[in-house]
């Protein structure tokens, strides 16, 4: 019997998607089981992605192949095989998929593999296929994973390999034109690509967009011009000199509205050198010493001194990175392969080190070269160039070993090669470009067809390699074209769009800016060699906000995911003046320079790696002096303005003036809302410490198996007057290390909840948290988020509530939230709630707040809610925090971590309070509504107060005003009743200074009563702020309405006060006399 499914054969496979760094090789490359993939990942099976489909895997034999018995090995985890509950095998019967009847399954006990044998059936194709949920129950049900498929026949039919195209089943491309790839067909001419929004690809159906026969050469296409957003469909067949094979199955592509198009070339530059690092003589700024600015100075003295050392040492951008073993040699020896194959975390950070020593000391000994003119730096650059063109392209820093090393590698081989093109000889030349050839062409295999995950960072900077390698050849290797085709492609296609159109980010703070690193050298190089600019797609043209709102200068970093919460350095300096010339943002410009003017004040240009002073060199602007540009005024401005973009469902401009700064424009407010990863961000300041700042996340989960985001949906972090009082905890230590996996990547590390003493899903698919709802006042902020879907199970919904109420000093202000749970069973709650400073416990838990019946004259006890109250102690702030529920509250305070997931860097002095809340009533115990109420105020100040009206309504006081707060739960009938007020909306506030003064904010209402009065309806929810003076004096009583804001979504006309008004799309302001 021989193997007929075997790629040796000719066979070729495919499948309906792909897990993150997985591929198709393993299913038939004669490698079965006997060994896991630890330390292996992706080399020793498939796997689907997670999702709520069916999946399968395809085989498409050499020609019409007869056969009777299929043989499928099973992954295996450990000590454990990952055999689905059970799968069905199809053939390929008059163009359509059968089901082969009559099989009989036999599965070894282990369930190592499982043996199929069915009557004799001849087909050029062979399918197995899961049911969607059907996967193993010792791994993800949503999962179908093959370690290898062996197919037997007695007479193997030798043919040429099959012409046929299979995609996969779906893609959601933000981006718009959309990219799509798929296998090569081995003696393809071209490919005919259909894609139309009708699915039966009619040419009779004239009311759908439709675009005919679309011809490649190459196995991915992309329009060549935006698609109206929504749902499309694809098919694809290739051309042969037998003629066309058959037309693949259908893959639906969602497509979103990232417009951007690839703008055309202009003639490529031939001449050497042409890549950027090599073109520093032609800046105007440094032709001349004595033209260059101080920060030039500074920098190249750094460079001078860093290139007369004796080593070129390895200073890694990220922590995780950092080689603790440092060469004692000048140039380092190639880094040996991994042990065994398997991936282990000390070699992999000597491979890293040995590439990166490569780029840095090419770089930098170039650059020197062009500063000083003296041609013992060229020497040094030649040296280390040749030397590493004669490191094993398929080694330990080949593409399939180590990717960081293979960029290193691939891109400083370009630089030397560009830079020194005169002075190489041509044997040195055909060195240093065979070298870059095979690296090259590995990593255009590696990348296509595309099956990568777009949401990490690493197929970022493996394309940025691809790309400068083939600038550096274009005109000397032809297949250098393709490569950057496709490598536009990619970034247009799929990678820039991912953020949106509000420059968002999905993976920590520290790795935006590594990435954005890569991208600005793919960007800059591009614009260089061939005159394409994608400076300008929407994105990047955005994305310094990203930066500015999560780790301002001089104020906490507020970042979620994968992070060292590093303050601002000269990494995000230099990328930050790149952004800045895109658009002429002052903003970013004065960001980069007080980050700078930081660096150099404090004598640290010694700590930088040569890598990021040569791009401050390349990216700043050329004539920057020290004065600072309007950085304190700007931010106002942006902050303003991003009313317009960032107010979630508005599309309005905040108004200005309406509270206290002290007439000091270096102290302005800051909200952002980036749409698509769901996170908000609230500063009272982005030149300070000081005040409140505050970050919550609720949105589409990007980091599915091996991604940089965690399972923290509905997760906040909060500071307070420089304290940080709700952290996000844990330490980014490395990737994968027991503190990672055991506990900085759960649900448990994040202010967030356990829903039946479980997590939600860590790099899954579907673990989607989604913001409903977020507006800020130009005071108060408040922010809705629906965490449901990133359980497994357990909850219909879980909406959390936030209402931020910094006060007007910014030293007193009460952060309130409100969770409002439907479980699909009873069951327990545990709220999780991260410190820095310790808990103690304030009250006992025996004292009850009591909820009362105020309707009637004599009040009636009609709830009792159980309290647990603690008391945080800052350096500045401090913080009386209440946990209120219904119901028993069981409280527990951890410090640090276990034994077995304790940091590799060192311990944290952390502090963990895990609230147990577990209903008392029968009838009600699927609805989970539970209060936290924090009284945060400067240690000079007093404690406020606070009376519970309600289940969801809460009325506190301070030294300067009382503040009630109201919510309304999903499932409640009829408006939110306070005071005089009935609100129909999701929330309201009602801020009453001793003044007289009251304001009142509401979020999305259609209807507002006041003592009976109506005051406002609305068709279309809007988001108000009425302020009000209470009447004093001359026998009068009641309020005064003085001024009513409106934030409306689309233009409408209101009801006030039975008046009708007109109301445009985003803010308005109705006057009362």
């Amino acid at each position: 019997m021989f193997n007929i499914a075997n790629a040796t054969f000719g066979t070729r496979a495919w499948a309906d998607s792909f897990a993150p760094w997985y591929r198709i090789t393993p299913v038939n490359d004669g490698r079965r089981n006997e060994e896991d993939e630890t330390g292996q990942l992706a080399k020793v099976h498939w796997f689907s992605r997670s999702t709520l489909d069916p999946h399968w895997v395809a085989l498409l034999f050499p020609g019409e192949q007869t056969f009777q018995h299929v043989k499928v090995w099973w992954p295996r985890k450990k000590n454990a095989f990952l055999k689905p509950r059970r799968v069905q095998l199809h053939v390929w019967l008059d163009q359509q998929w059968t089901p082969i009847s009559d099989v009989h399954q036999s599965d070894a006990q282990d369930d190592a593999y499982s043996e199929y044998y069915f009557p004799t059936v001849t087909s050029s194709r062979l399918r197995l296929w899961m049911a969607a949920g059907d996967g193993s129950p010792l791994h993800d049900s949503n999962i179908l994973g093959i370690a290898e498929i062996e197919v037997f026949s007695e007479q193997p039919n030798y043919g040429q390999p099959s012409p046929d195209v299979l995609l996969i089943d779906y893609l959601y491309s933000p981006g718009n034109p959309f990219l799509v790839s798929w296998d090569f067909v081995p003696n393809a001419l071209s490919y005919e690509v259909e894609y139309s929004k009708d699915p039966t690809f009619s040419l009779s159906n004239q009311n759908v967009d439709y675009d005919y026969k679309k011809v490649t050469k190459n196995n991915y296409f992309m329009a060549d011009h935006p698609v109206s957003p929504g749902r499309w469909h694809v098919r694809v067949r290739a051309i042969t000199p037998n003629g066309p094979g058959s037309f693949s199955n259908v893959l639906t592509v969602d497509v979103g509205d990232v417009l951007f198009q690839i703008p055309t070339s202009k003639e490529w530059k031939k001449d050497h050198p042409r890549l950027p690092w090599n073109l520093l003589q032609q800046k105007y700024v440094l032709v001349h010493e004595d033209n260059r600015t101080e920060y030039d100075r500074l920098i190249i003295d750094r460079l001078i001194s860093d290139a007369e050392q004796e080593n070129i040492e390895h200073r890694a951008q990220l922590q995780n990175m950092q080689s603790p073993k440092q060469s004692g040699e000048d140039l380092p020896d190639e880094p040996p392969v991994f042990e065994g194959g398997r991936w282990e975390i000390s070699r992999w950070r000597e491979i890293v080190s040995a590439a990166a020593r490569v780029l840095e000391a090419v770089m930098l000994y170039i650059t020197v070269w062009q500063v000083t003119g003296k041609t013992i730096y060229k020497e040094e650059a030649k040296r280390w160039t040749l030397h590493a063109s004669r490191w094993d392209p398929l080694g330990s820093t080949g593409i399939d070993s180590v990717d960081h090393a293979a960029h290193d590698t691939l891109v400083a081989l370009a630089i030397g090669y560009d830079a020194l093109y005169e002075d190489l000889t041509d044997g040195e030349k055909n060195i240093i470009k065979k070298s870059m050839e095979t690296r090259l062409l590995e990593i255009w295999k590696y990348l296509n067809p595309f099956v990568l995950d777009e949401t990490n960072n690493h197929p970022w900077f493996q394309t940025n390699a691809l790309a400068i390698g083939a600038l550096a050849l274009w005109d000397e290797l032809e297949e250098s074209k393709t490569y950057l085709d496709y490598a536009l492609a990619l970034y247009a296609g799929r990678f820039l769009p991912l953020g949106g159109k509000d420059g968002g980010w999905h993976e920590g703070n520290e790795y935006w800016t590594y990435t954005m690193g890569f991208v600005l050298e793919f960007v800059e190089s591009i614009r260089e060699v061939t005159g394409i600019d994608l400076r300008y797609h929407p994105w990047l043209k955005k994305t310094w906000k990203y930066k500015i709102y999560t780790a301002p200068p001089n104020a906490p970093v507020l970042t979620f995911g994968d992070t060292h919460k590093q303050s601002a350095n000269l990494e995000d300096s230099a990328v930050m003046f790149y952004l800045a010339k895109i658009e002429g943002e002052k903003a970013a410009q004065d960001y980069a320079l007080r980050v700078l003017d930081k660096f150099l004040k404090n004598g640290r240009l010694d700590q930088a790696r040569p890598g990021v002073l040569i791009r401050l060199l390349l990216w700043k602007e050329e004539r920057l002096s020290f004065q600072k540009s309007g950085y304190e005024t700007n931010i106002g401005q942006t902050h303003h303005k991003l009313g317009s973009s960032d107010h979630h469902l508005g599309r309005t401009d905040q108004p200005s003036g309406q509270r206290d700064y002290k007439n000091d424009q270096k102290e302005v407010s800051a909200y952002a809302v980036f749409a698509e990863t769901g996170i908000v961000i609230m500063r009272d300041s982005l030149l300070s410490d000081q005040g409140f700042h505050f970050a919550f996340k609720s949105g589409p989960y990007h980091g599915v198996l091996a991604g940089h985001e965690h399972a923290d949906q509905n997760s906040f972090i909060l500071y307070a007057m420089g304290d940080p009082l709700f952290i996000d905890s844990g330490r980014y230590d490395y990737y994968g290390s027991p503190h990672y996996y055991k506990w900085y990547i759960k649900s448990v590390a994040h202010n967030t909840l356990l829903i039946h003493g479980k997590g939600q899903k860590e790099q899954k698919t579907g673990a989607d948290g989604k913001l409903l709802y977020s507006h800020h006042f130009d005071g108060p902020l408040y922010v809705l988020g629906d965490a449901r879907e990133a359980y497994e199970e357990g909850a219909h919904y879980f909406d959390r509530h936030i209402w931020l109420i910094p006060g007007m000093q910014r030293e007193r202000g009460w952060f309130i939230i409100f969770d409002d749970l439907n479980l699909t069973h009873s069951g327990e709650v545990e709220a999780l709630f991260h410190f820095n400073f310790p808990p103690h416990i304030l009250e006992d838990v025996s004292q009850l707040s009591i909820t009362e019946h105020t309707t009637s004259e004599t009040p009636v006890m009609v709830e009792e809610i159980r309290m647990k109250a603690f008391h945080i102690e800052g350096r500045q702030a401090r913080m009386n925090f209440y946990a209120l529920f219904p119901g028993k509250i069981e409280e527990k305070i951890e410090e640090g971590y276990a034994e077995d997931m304790l940091p590799t860097n060192g311990n944290l002095d952390e502090y963990h309070l895990r609230i147990n809340l577990l209903s008392n009533k029968a009838d009600v115990e699927t609805e989970v509504h539970a209060m936290y109420v924090s009284d945060i105020f400067h240690k000079q100040l007093p404690a406020g107060h606070w009376t519970l009206q309600d289940q969801s309504t809460v009325r506190m006081t301070d030294e300067h005003q009382t503040v009630t707060c109201a919510f309304r739960q999903r499932s409640q009938k009829g408006p939110i009743k306070f005071d005089d007020y009935i609100v129909e909306g999701r929330s309201a506030l009602l801020e009453e200074d001793f003044s007289g003064k009251h304001i009142l904010y509401a979020a999305q209402v259609t209807l507002l009563n006041h003592n009976n009065q109506q005051v406002m309806v609305a068709d279309d929810p809007v988001d108000i702020r009425l302020e009000m003076m209470e009447l004093i004096g001359d026998g009068k009583k009641g309020l005064q309405f003085i001024q009513l804001t409106v934030w409306s979504r689309c233009d409408q006309r209101i009801q006030v006060f039975s008046e009708e008004q007109f109301v445009v799309e985003g803010i308005n302001l109705v006057q009362f006399r």
